[in-house]
């Protein structure tokens, strides 16, 4: 007996006994469309090398995966690309230090995938760069066919797309028309809105509706010329990061450096990072002052919590601590080569528990710090560059608190930050321990009220929106000063006597060298780091910017934020309700009072009728009512006299009511836009 191997079909093989099923003249008439779509996508299966471009996601050290892509036009050169990023095996110590520091190369978060609006593009600004983030993704029959056409192709086929953000330069390469103005059409592609461009994920162009015949579309769309320049893009948790470098080389890069985040918020579980993000009308450098400066917190936030109080404040002070090193590549790399898998992963735990939670598990800080406030009496903080301060705190006995504070340098005089607060060892909450507290520790009272009673994400927002607006007067004109002064004349343009101003003190050092890198090390003609990051002398002699201006809550949060955006329109729905129905039941008892009026002027006419009937005069005979018809008549009208009244007092008591709630509304609709504060009247 034979036996017979059962035959290996390789994709060329399966690719084309797909495409003749295809063909097959019993295929309905009705599914030649779909036939078609799938002919075409077995067609891709059959040549991978027609999808050479494409980078395959990577799985970076803290197994995040990387949507990255070869962009299909890189700037111009191999050279240009490769200085504008360093080699992959460098070391983050060695790209983080202030005297090399390379700006380009690190991961920026500018979005929280929770609060973005998918169904838009989005301008952004990173490092002076305009750029658009949108989310690419297929239509549901190309994604139904390609999916087909990949079980048919079987396990060597190619995978079914997926979702997920990109972020592009803002400029349309027909005739730089701004892509954040367009739209993303219905096969997920991302459409120019002033011509109809538009652009695949990898940055290709697809279409072009203005060619004159599908060869000419094809030519120009084959053209690097036609094609959008794309950035390295990463999902992680709970944001949406940018690598600020285009071209093949930073698309490697990207792909195996690892999203700088602090081992804390690495291992909270996935969904319950809550972060907050708002635009900043200052430079980054003055943010990164103002967030390594706890010592603030007392009086700039008096009363924004009942434990911030500025009749508590005090002495504060600050102790460096020494950090134990993370392990570099080279000693990951030997320890691999070297130690057994078991071993090496014991090994590589006991080195992060030897390291806190609140640091990087692979950067070193440039400072890290203990200190103890009266709102926490220990607490540790570390600036790692150039995105990233983390804080640890004990606001009582047994409840500590983890603070993951992202900076990012927007452009000149703008930055952003993204902020995220969380209960470590959050134990749950009864009502049996809310009063238990509000005998020992009333002050944590109205957090645990909230965390029991539960508590919309955007009145969390409204919140941190508050404590920003408490700031931005300050830095904004700090920010301007210092540019009049100069960057680099901060030691002497500060006083700074007391420990409380250490971290300050370490992080304006590190920004200083920092700063006067150049941008693009590679490019002679790259403007240093402060050139994009700091405010322009000319901006700084500008007169200073209103207070509507500087807390703006719309245009730095709210329109950028799905969260608040929808709760504002939900406000304003019940805003509009309210206002009508205050109108109409004013209406209504307005009329209902008119109507009183005119029976109560009856009343006259009726004590007139009745003495002249008693003066046998004829109206009685000339109405058909007597005098005792009358009376009766006006009896039950006075019941009906005291129903009306009183039906007029309550339709003019709730429309007082509505009208309250109005206003109320109206406040708080006003508190998703602009709130005026003066610190004066922070009582």
């Amino acid at each position: 007996m034979i036996s017979i191997k059962p035959a290996t079909f390789g994709t060329d093989q399966r690719a084309r006994t797909f495409i003749a099923c295809a063909n097959s003249r019993r295929a309905p008439v009705r599914y030649r469309p779909a036939v078609q779509k799938l002919q075409a996508a077995a067609h891709e299966v059959a040549h991978p090398a027609s999808d050479s471009n494409i980078v395959k996601p990577r799985i970076s050290s803290d197994n995040i995966v990387v949507h990255s892509t070869k962009p299909a036009y890189s700037q111009d050169s191999t050279a240009t690309a490769s200085a504008t990023t360093s080699t992959a095996t460098s070391s983050n110590a060695a790209r983080s230090s202030s005297s090399n520091f390379q700006w380009l190369s690190h991961w920026y978060p500018v979005h929280v995938l929770d609060s973005i609006d998918a169904s838009r593009p989005h301008a952004i600004e990173l490092l002076g760069k305009q750029l658009v983030l949108w989310r690419a993704g297929d239509a549901a029959a190309a994604a139904a066919a390609a999916a087909a056409a990949a079980a048919a192709a079987g396990p060597a086929g190619g995978s079914s797309s997926t979702q997920h953000w990109q972020c592009f330069e803002n400029a349309c390469p027909h005739r730089l028309a701004p892509l954040s103005e367009g739209r993303i059409a219905p096969d997920g592609t991302l459409q120019c809105s002033y011509h109809g461009w538009r652009f695949a994920a990898d940055g290709s162009c697809v279409e072009i509706p203005q060619a004159l015949d599908a060869k000419s579309k094809q030519m120009a769309c084959a053209s690097r010329r036609s094609c959008a320049v794309p950035y390295p893009t990463v999902e992680a948790y709970g944001l949406i990061w940018v690598w600020p470098s285009a071209g093949p080389a930073a698309a490697e890069e990207a792909a195996v450096t690892p999203v700088p985040v602090c081992q804390a918020v690495q291992a909270a579980p996935e969904g319950s990072l809550k972060w907050f993000r708002r635009e900043l009308p200052y430079s980054w450098d003055i943010l990164v002052e103002n967030v390594t400066d706890p010592a603030h917190v007392m009086f700039a936030h008096h009363h924004l919590t009942p434990s911030m109080d500025r009749d508590r404040a005090g002495p504060m002070p600050f102790k460096r601590i020494t950090i134990p090193a993370a392990a570099t590549a080279k000693a990951k790399a030997e320890a691999a080569s070297d130690v057994p898998g078991q071993q090496q992963q014991q090994q590589q735990q006991q080195q992060q528990q030897r390291r806190p939670a609140f640091l990087q598990a692979d950067t070193e800080p440039a400072g890290a710090f203990e200190y103890s406030t009266p709102m926490a009496t220990a607490a540790r903080m570390a600036f790692t560059p150039p995105c990233s301060i983390t804080c640890e705190y004990e606001p009582a006995p047994g409840l500590a608190c983890q603070s993951e504070l992202l900076l990012v340098p927007r452009g000149p005089g703008r930055s952003l930050a993204i902020t995220m607060i969380q209960m470590t060892n959050n134990s749950r909450v009864t009502a049996g321990s809310v009063l238990q507290a509000l005998l020992s520790r009333p002050a944590q009272v109205p957090g645990m009220l909230k965390r029991l009673l539960g508590q919309p994400l955007w009145q969390e927002h409204l919140a941190a929106n508050k404590l920003f607006d408490m700031d931005n007067v300050f830095l904004n004109m700090q920010d301007m000063l210092l540019s009049l002064k100069g960057r680099d004349s901060w030691a002497q343009a500060y006083y700074m006597p007391t420990p409380s101003d250490s971290a300050v003190i370490t992080a304006r050092r590190w920004m200083g060298q920092a700063m006067k890198q150049p941008l693009c090390p590679s490019d002679p003609s790259s403007p240093a780091a402060a050139d994009v990051i700091c405010m322009s002398r000319e901006a700084a002699a500008a007169p200073p910017l209103p207070q509507a201006t500087l807390n703006d809550r719309f245009s730095q949060h709210t329109k950028h934020c799905k969260i608040c955006s929808q709760a504002l329109q939900q406000l304003s729905k019940r805003l509009a309700a309210a206002r009508a129905a205050a109108v109409g039941m004013a209406a209504a008892a307005a009329g209902l009072v008119g109507a009183l009026v005119v029976v109560v002027l009856s009343g006259f006419g009726k004590q007139l009728l009745t003495q002249q009937s008693n003066a046998g005069l004829v109206w009685g005979s000339a109405t058909g009512i007597n005098a005792a018809a009358a009376a009766g008549m006006w009896g039950w009208c006075g019941v009906g006299f005291q129903l009306v009244a009183a039906a007029a007092v309550l339709l003019g008591a709730a429309a007082v009511a509505a009208a309250v709630l109005a206003g109320r509304l109206q406040q708080k609709q006003q508190e998703f836009m602009y709130v005026e504060f003066a610190h004066a009247d922070n009582d």
